[in-house]
Formats: structure tokens, sequence, C-alpha cells
């Protein structure tokens, strides 16, 4: 059964509802979240009398249903006003706005011995921001960092979130959540035919490659005429330094060469690198869309990113990635529109820390 939807709007302690139209932006990759609400009046003195004054800059806390879905502030209000009517729309953002847009002020350039939570809740707690660890994350200690003094928290909690293998997302409550991938369910499923309205799906080779494999990077190999294949194919097994991994889905003759990664003496990160490559691309490439009648699951909670969901057609059900969510409320009624992917599209890239290149670096640890 498809569940009412009521939105409200606490700007500094004051309670605005009957929301005519709404657009709420949430996702993974997506800082801050967002949303842009709008309501009329018939004129003037409606407004006067009914609707708070309020200012640009203001706290704000928005909620679907009495569940809070983002903790920002108002950042623009747009009138329009014309003979019948007093149109107001709000853009409200998170507070980690401040995290994309704003200098971390850190008190030092390079840190030894340290550990990417607490770089991360140094730079975060300047904005009011509170630092949240999920479950069964990996070791998140960092030997050695080194950050450009010009850089946003954003900027430097996404190289260290690369380091470590994990993702970091914003949260209703305008926090920070260092997660890994699709660590929970929804309450329900998505159901063709059901709560689902339409269905787009994309499957594409574009940027998917049948085999890529790591290689020495010797400048020998552009040497070789092209005319010169056996040579060439030779000089290529004899600089390959772990399996190549394999993409059946893809024409073989599509093949992509990866550096071997440096620093990396029993190469392990490099053959994760090549299978995170293939899996990767091949998550990407393979996104759906789905329009959903109702902002919430059967429970009642929100469809929200970064949570792994049911999709069930009359032949088969598989389980994706929610990795985008857009709630429209407008004349036709509220939706909800999914962005759903494979869970490998948005594993960490393996990577090695570039210090660890650093003589320098290697000396002091």
């Amino acid at each position: 059964m498809k569940l009412p939807v009521n939105i409200v709007l606490f700007v500094s302690g004051k309670q605005i509802s009957g929301w005519e139209q709404a657009s709420i932006h949430l996702g993974i990759d997506l800082m801050p979240w967002a949303a842009s609400l709008q309501i009329s009046f018939p004129d003037l003195l409606g407004y006067e009398q009914d609707f708070p004054e309020i200012y640009e800059g203001d706290d704000a806390v928005l909620l679907v249903n009495g569940s809070v879905l983002i903790t920002g502030r108002l950042l623009q209000i747009e009138e329009e006003i014309s003979s019948e009517q007093h149109v107001f729309t709000f853009e409200i953002a998170s507070k980690t706005l401040d995290l994309t847009d704003c200098s971390a002020e850190i008190p030092k350039n390079q840190m030894n011995s340290t550990d990417l939570y607490q770089i991360s809740k140094q730079i975060c707690e300047n904005f009011n921001i509170q630092v949240l660890k999920g479950e069964a994350l990996p070791s998140l200690d960092i030997q050695a960092y080194s950050s450009v003094l010009t850089e946003t928290p954003f900027q430097i909690m996404d190289k260290l979130c690369r380091l470590a293998g994990i993702l970091f997302v914003d949260t209703p409550e305008g926090n920070v959540l260092l997660t890994n991938v699709g660590q929970e369910k929804m309450g329900s499923s998505l159901v063709l035919g059901g709560n689902v309205e339409k269905l787009r799906r994309k499957r594409s080779i574009s940027g998917r490659y049948h085999e890529i494999r790591a290689i020495v990077n010797n400048e020998v190999i552009l040497n070789v005429p092209p005319s010169e294949n056996k040579n060439y194919v030779s000089q290529i097994e004899s600089l390959t330094l772990c399996t190549p991994a394999i993409d059946e889905g893809v024409p073989a003759t599509r093949k992509l060469l990866v550096p071997v990664e440096t620093n990396d003496p029993d190469f392990k990160v490099t053959q994760k690198r090549v299978d995170w490559e293939i899996s990767r691309r091949f998550g990407r490439s393979c996104a759906s869309t789905v329009t959903v009648d109702s902002w919430l699951d059967d429970f009642g909670s929100p469809w929200l990113p970064n949570k792994l969901v049911a999709l069930q057609t009359k032949i088969s059900t598989e389980e994706y990635l929610i990795v985008e969510v857009e709630f429209t409320k407008d004349l036709q009624g509220t939706r909800a529109n999914l962005t759903l992917m494979p869970k490998e599209a948005f594993i960490p890239q393996p990577m090695i820390n570039p210090l660890y290149n650093s003589k320098l670096t290697q000396a002091l640890m």
C-alpha cells in the first residue's frame, strides 16, 4: 500500500508544511545532499499572516513523515510575485556543503603515524560536523600523509578514503559516515508492476575491456614496430607480473594495459587493481533507473543511497546498490527515482599511498 508523504521543514525552530513542489537529491557520490521546495500563497496578505519570517543562512532540518532527511541550512530564497500569487522557492543543503567549498585549515600539511578517522574528525569539527564509523571497516591507519594547505576537507577525505578502501557519505543528520559499500538492506523490494511504475535499463560495453593486465612500464614496448606482432606480444607477456583480468562479455580485441603499482613488491595491490578495473567497469555499465510510486518502502522508511535493494521483474530477482535517489513532488503526485548499479561499481580502487614512493618518507618510516 502506498504511504502518504508529509514534508515538514524546520527553519530556526519554525515549522513550515504544505509544500506544493519538491525535489530532493541524495547520493553516494553526492555531497552535500540538497533539496528545493516550493510553496505559494494567493496574495501578499496571506503571506504576511501565515508565513513565518525566515532568512537565508538559517539552520534548517527537512523531515519526511517524521524522519530526518537533510540537516543543514537554508541556502537561497527565491520569490516570484504576481497579481495572483506569491511563490517562494527554498534551496536547502546539508551541513556537509562546507566540506566541499571551504578550506580545511588543518594545523600542518604532513602527518605521520595517524589514522583516517582522527584526521577526518579534526578537519570536520571546525564545521560542527561529526565523523561516524560504520561496521567492519578495514584498518584506518595512515602511516604518512601530506596535503596541500588550500585543499578542501572533501578533497583530503576523498584521497584518504581511497587509500583505506572505504567510502565517506553524507547522512540525514548532516554528518559524515565512513563506511563500506552496501552494508545495509532496505526493508522491502522494488517490484516491477507493483511499486515500480517504470524501469529503464542500460547495458553497454563502453569503457569495458575483454582483458586488462598490469605490466612494467618499460619504454622498449613502444620501440617495437607494429609489424613485428609476435615480438610485441612476447614482450607484453614477459612484462606482465600478475594474472590478467577477463570480461567475457566484451570482444576479445578490446584490451587495456595498466602500469604495475609502484612500491608493491609482491604485486598483491596490482592484482587487486586489475580485478577491480574489470568489476568496476562492468558495474558502471549496468545502470538501471526505476520510478517508484512512493518515497518510502513498505515499512515507512525513505529510500536511501548506499543501501542494497532487491529488484523483482517477471523473469528475475536481482540485488542492486542504490546509488542515487531523487524524490519529487508536483501536480502529478509524489515519486522517487532511484539509480541502481551492481555493488561492484562503487568498491574503491586499491592503491598504495604515493608518499611511500618517496625515499625520504621511506627513511622516516
